[in-house]
């Protein structure tokens, strides 16, 4: 309190609020601010300015302290980050499907060689090689799509397994059980089945 060396002894409460702004700008920002005793057994507080004069309220509940850093003292130095390798690596995102729902966007990150597209299905979750959409209008059919990435041609292809325009073009269906008929997909295509749209974006060049 008066630069004095603090020793064992009684219990003093200190407290001083600052802000980087004025009251004024905070009561504008409808910022409710109070200080209550009501949960201590200290009936007075010592206010003291100066002892908390580098603490900033930044918000409800966030502070900025102020200090020196020698105060820290000699700090070992950081360990480096471990190398990432390619097994512990996340798998690279092959390509991205987008559809808009209830006017919010979503995006599916492709990182398997196939991918189906199917309606909503209960009790059957997407995976990285299944994509379920629940969509409304029944445009989206069930197994509707089935899109390949070919590593040796580094193409993409697309079957279809109910009606929809790939590019503005309509294309022959597959026959479920029997070999797809493949189609190939460029990397920025729209798929569009009934009202329903997704965009295709490939990601290998």
């Amino acid at each position: 309190m008066d630069n004095s060396d603090i020793e064992p002894g009684s219990v003093q409460v200190i407290s001083a609020a600052t802000s980087e702004k004025s009251w004024v700008e905070l009561s504008s920002e409808q910022i409710k601010v109070s200080i209550s005793s009501k949960h201590s057994k200290y009936s007075k507080y010592d206010l003291n300015p100066n002892t908390f004069a580098n603490i900033d309220i930044l918000s409800k509940g966030h502070f900025r302290v102020k200090f020196k850093k020698d105060f820290l003292g000699e700090q070992p130095a950081a360990a480096p980050a471990p190398a990432v390798t390619s097994k512990s690596a996340a798998p690279q995102s092959l390509a991205t499907i987008q559809f808009v729902l209830n006017k919010e966007r979503y995006s599916f990150q492709m990182r398997e060689k196939q991918l189906k597209i199917t309606k909503a299905i209960e009790g059957v979750p997407s995976t990285p090689t299944l994509l379920c959409i629940n969509e409304p209008s029944g445009s989206l059919q069930k197994e509707h799509i089935l899109i390949r990435y070919d590593d040796a041609a580094r193409a993409f292809y697309i079957a279809l397994y109910a009606d929809a325009y790939i590019n503005e073009q309509k294309l022959s269906l597959s026959v479920p059980g029997q070999n797809p008929v493949w189609h190939p997909l460029k990397n920025d295509s729209t798929i569009v089945c009934g009202i329903f749209q997704l965009d295709f974006k490939g990601h290998i060049f």
